[in-house]
């Protein structure tokens, strides 16, 4: 394909971005927790328009630094 051919040899997930509250379930916190944390940015987002979005990536990243904080 040719989208491999840009990235590499790396394996790309399926999906590149993910809803709020996609993202609530697998964090196993409220919408809610996931607004404020947000809104203060501490979990990088992508705003498409009106649409906030997550990538794998910063999710990822965040779990890693809330980790090394303890």
């Amino acid at each position: 394909m040719q989208d491999q051919t840009l990235f590499g040899s790396v394996e790309l997930p399926k999906r590149l971005l993910f809803t709020p509250a996609e993202v609530a379930e697998l964090l196993a916190i409220s919408r809610r927790k996931l607004w404020e944390l947000t809104n203060i940015g501490d979990i990088p987002s992508v705003k498409i328009g009106r649409c906030v979005r997550y990538t794998l990536g910063d999710l990822q990243t965040w779990i890693k630094k809330q980790t090394k904080k303890k």
